[in-house]
């Protein structure tokens, strides 16, 4: 096989820049090591060793209290563990459209129990799983809220997709990964620990400093800013220069570790923006933010540093925060690039699994160390185990970027890299880079590595930028563009592949979803008019608690779906404006209301023809291939 030819790399000048900062950044660090080493002998000569040491055991046992009672306050559980407007149908509908590239298997259920005996997972513990993961709710508060007979239709279709078999039944006390529930698995880490990776900090800021960066510190949170580089290419006809950089960082040592990758794209010529996070860099502070607090201040320090757009690059931790951002931001991502991403099949057991849960068994001492030092720190449990909704930090399909650039290691512990490689490749457009024997984070020790990935952003950012400055839109995200390549020494391949409009998470009719569909509205209005009918419709439909049971075709389920569907059918009709995705879901959770809540035929009767429910049952929908109609699970 013929490899295909490579993208573009630096130029001469972005060869000369980078080779600048790693100069700069080096004499930096020589400067910070000379200053602190300078300190350490001044102290020496002014305090004697004994009474140093004795003081510095004192301020370990003084510590161990502060320890302790960080560890309660991170501990506590907050008023919500659910993130705010949720929706468990739509998640649970969300996951079972990408069922076909994430296996439900009976090592799925193992892991997510565990390592439990599969004997002992019955029927019963699974739906209090599923009721936990989709609703972040008990399967009593599921039963109460009326959604149980869902989930128990989702069960029974995935257990006949599998063939898993399930005893009826329920195992008391058999536990399962609740990691929002669960006692904070942290062990203790001593005052020197924090001391060490202070000293991080230190050193990665005299570094930045020494290579040009400039540190800003708004509400208690820094970032790091590189200017353009004056030669960073031609400006646009609107004068300015292509998008910046936003660089997201993961766990760990914080920015220090990431400095090579940052170095090659700010060779690029472009501005840099890297925030540091201190509480998933072992770093003490009492702060722990949500990744959607992290989204919205990321956005709103580019906003204020003036720039609308960035190509975003996230690894690891650093790619929730993207995902995060895209979807509540989509405007400012001129690209999105995900390194050894999380973001990715959530729903799935190994990233909750050998990071929270299972003792570090990778085969590498090294990694095993740096694994268990990094997932069991205070700081790093609380951010994981403590308001992580994942729901909102998973990047579901209408979420991606047209330009998107993703690197996957075929050995990461962290995510089913295989899985995610089949979905991409199969359904999206992505620029695919794939090692099949890279760990979790080899990147940031394998130049090689980074200058392929460089490669193949500078060729992505130019065309994206290129289309922005001429006001072109973004490619549709169809069959036929996209780009796998292979980082482990096999050729480079061309995939077709595309993101099917079928993959909008809730099963639609056939009629919105192929390929081909051009489904709109008159205006934007419309399109949200008609989904906050169909939500508001979808919420009548249910019944609030137990006790309020209400009998399916209530009468005031009866007097608003019609109206709800009929203003869907308004929205439908028109063919000037693309409708939006959550316009999409909103009229599939329309459709699934009238089928759960056996209506009428008075909202059917408002539908478009190719909506119009046939036959529905009352607890689920399906779309069956060739007719546009629902039926039950």
């Amino acid at each position: 096989m013929t490899a295909a030819a490579p993208p573009p790399a630096l130029s001469r000048e972005g060869l000369a820049r980078r080779r600048a900062l790693y100069a700069r950044a080096a004499a930096g660090a020589a400067l910070a090591i000379a200053a602190a080493a300078a300190l350490a002998l001044h102290a020496a000569s002014r305090v004697a060793p004994a009474h140093a040491l004795w003081a510095w055991l004192a301020l370990e046992v003084a510590f161990v209290f502060v320890w302790v009672d960080k560890l309660h306050r991170f501990s506590a559980q907050p008023p919500e563990q659910q993130p705010s407007g949720h929706d468990g149908v739509a998640v649970a509908l969300r996951f079972k459209g990408l069922r076909k590239y994430f296996a439900f298997s009976d090592r799925y259920l193992k892991l997510w129990f565990r390592d439990a005996d599969k004997s002992l997972i019955r029927r019963g513990n699974v739906l209090e799983l599923l009721s936990y993961g989709f609703w972040y709710s008990t399967a009593d508060q599921v039963t109460a809220r009326g959604d149980m007979p869902f989930l128990d239709s989702l069960l029974s279709l995935l257990q006949s997709e599998t063939g898993i078999q399930l005893e009826e039944g329920y195992t008391p006390g058999l536990r399962y990964m609740s990691h929002l529930w669960d006692a904070l698995p942290a062990s203790y880490r001593p005052l020197v620990f924090y001391a060490f990776t202070e000293s991080l900090g230190a050193l990665t800021r005299a570094m930045l400093w020494a290579a040009g960066f400039r540190r800003h510190d708004v509400c208690g949170r820094g970032y790091y800013t590189l200017e353009a580089a004056p030669w960073s290419g031609p400006a646009s006809a609107g004068g300015q220069r292509g998008a910046p950089v936003l660089f997201l960082h993961g766990v760990g040592g914080g920015v220090l570790p990431y400095l090579g990758v940052i170095f090659n794209f700010a060779a690029s010529g472009r501005a840099i923006i890297a925030p540091e996070y201190r509480h998933c860099s072992m770093r003490l502070t009492d702060d722990i933010p949500t990744v959607e607090d992290l989204a919205h201040a990321a956005h709103t320090f580019m906003a204020a540093m003036g720039h609308e757009r960035a190509h975003i690059v996230g690894h690891s931790y650093g790619s929730l925060v993207a995902s995060r951002l895209v979807q509540l931001h989509p405007d400012a991502a001129a690209s999105l690039t995900l390194l050894d991403p999380v973001c990715f099949g959530m729903f799935m057991p190994p990233l909750l699994y050998n990071f929270l849960y299972a003792r570090p068994c990778s085969g590498s001492l090294l990694q095993d160390l740096g694994m268990y030092l990094v997932s069991r720190e205070l700081h790093m449990t609380a951010t994981f185990c403590r308001r992580f909704m994942w729901s909102d930090y998973n990047l579901w399909p209408e979420h991606l970027p047209a330009n998107l650039l993703v690197m996957l290691s075929g050995q990461d512990l962290l995510s089913q890299a295989d899985d995610i490689l089949a979905w991409l490749t199969a359904e999206t457009r992505a620029r695919v880079l794939f090692d099949p024997e890279a760990r979790h984070g080899c990147l940031l020790m394998r130049p090689d590595r980074q200058a392929r990935v460089l490669a193949e952003w500078l060729d992505m950012a130019a065309g994206a930028d290129a289309r922005a400055a001429a006001g072109a839109p973004a490619p549709a995200l169809r069959r036929g563009g996209a780009r796998r390549s292979s980082l482990g020494g096999v050729a480079p391949r061309r995939a077709s592949v595309s993101f099917k409009l079928e993959a909008q998470v809730l099963p639609l009719p056939r009629a919105l979803t192929s390929d081909s569909a051009s489904t709109s509205s008159d205006s934007e209005a419309e399109a949200r008019d008609a989904a906050a009918a169909a939500a508001a419709a979808r919420q009548a439909a249910r019944p609030r608690s137990a006790g309020a049971a209400a009998a399916p075709g209530g009468a005031a389920r009866e007097q608003l779906l019609p109206a709800a569907a009929a203003a869907a059918a308004a929205a439908l009709a028109g063919r000037k404006g693309q409708l939006g995705d959550s316009a999409s879901i909103d009229l599939g959770a329309l459709a699934f209301a009238r089928g759960y809540a056996g209506l009428g035929d008075g909202a059917a009767a408002a539908l478009p023809a190719g909506l119009a429910p046939g036959g529905a049952r009352r607890h689920g929908l399906a779309r069956r291939r060739g007719a546009a109609h629902f039926e039950g699970w």
